[in-house]
């Protein structure tokens, strides 16, 4: 179980590399940040890309934050 500091130097991790993003994308575009799977993102995208027209064709880009070190250990 991760630690209170251990998630607050994830947190600001992901706040500088969020910096990157900052660039303006194209019309089209939806990014999402998957911070944890409780499976929520599994079932809110399908509903998100098939009840609005205007987003039926944009490119989606999925940015998962987490520990590299438990790769492994997480796809079990």
């Amino acid at each position: 179980v991760p630690q209170t500091s251990d998630l607050a130097k994830m947190n600001q991790r992901l706040v500088e590399a969020s910096s990157q993003f900052k660039m303006k994308q194209g019309k089209g575009t939806i990014d999402v940040w998957w911070l944890f799977d409780d499976g929520g993102l599994t079932l809110l995208l399908p509903h998100i890309l098939t009840t609005r027209k205007k987003w039926k064709d944009c490119k989606l880009r999925i940015f998962i934050a987490g520990q590299p070190e438990r790769i492994e250990q997480d796809k079990e």
